[in-house]
């Protein structure tokens, strides 16, 4: 096959993967076929496929390739700046609609998203890190903050430190939130200990710690649900 064979069918491919898109729910594609479709705004002409192949291969899942460090994606060859770019557009949209979910009504009526949004942020971390949800006195979210960032093992937790940003927001309920790198979601004891503390703080100033959750890959672990708090 010449190169001007190889053009044409590769533009073939490209206008039948549009047509499936329109046609069809992306339910019907794959994860490799998506990003493959997503890549075509920047590598208009070659071929993707191999791009594509070489990205699953070094990141395993579609999350894993968009909470993949710049550095890390510039090792790909044949991706680019260009390329990292739209990878990191990608998922600050994907965050972004996430957090949007996750505000739109009371946390308790919405718990499932507010998981998927705590999930979507930590998830991919390679260190510890501490985010706090602050919730108003209708169980809405206020704001969402990462207070605290550690090593692949240990985040530093300060219940001072809470406490004083849920008295500056007037937060009546709290929900902490940390990742396990490890992909083990099991509190650990200090993980237990720290949680009676900050619950113990936060109720002298009359705000409820309403539950801590774990993040470890895709799983996410309650205290609230694993009756540890």
């Amino acid at each position: 096959m010449n190169k001007q064979e190889e053009r044409i069918q590769r533009a073939g491919h490209r206008q039948r993967l549009r047509n499936k898109l329109l046609e069809k729910s992306s339910d019907s594609f794959t994860s490799e076929e998506l990003l493959e479709l997503f890549l075509f705004l920047n590598h208009r002409r070659g071929d993707v496929k191999p791009l594509v192949k070489s990205l699953f291969g070094r990141f395993k899942t579609l999350g894993g390739i968009l909470a993949a460090h710049h550095t890390e994606l510039s090792e790909i060859n044949g991706l680019g700046d260009r390329g990292i770019a739209l990878i990191k557009m990608l998922d600050g949209l994907t965050q972004r609609l996430s957090k949007e979910e996750a505000y739109a009504r009371p946390v308790l009526s919405n718990w499932e998203a507010v998981q998927h949004y705590c999930i979507s942020m930590l998830r991919f971390k390679d260190v510890e890190e501490l985010m706090v949800l602050f919730l108003d006195t209708q169980n809405r979210l206020i704001t969402d903050e990462i207070l605290s960032r550690g090593t692949i093992n240990y985040a530093v937790i300060f219940p001072r430190e809470i406490v004083k940003r849920a008295l500056q927001l007037k937060a009546a309920g709290i929900i902490i939130v940390h990742n396990h790198p490890s992909d083990d979601p099991r509190p650990s004891k200090a993980d237990i200990e720290m949680t009676k503390k900050i619950k113990a703080a936060l109720e002298l100033v009359d705000a409820r710690l309403l539950d801590h959750l774990i993040i470890a890959g895709n799983s996410c672990i309650s205290f609230k649900s694993s009756q540890l708090l």
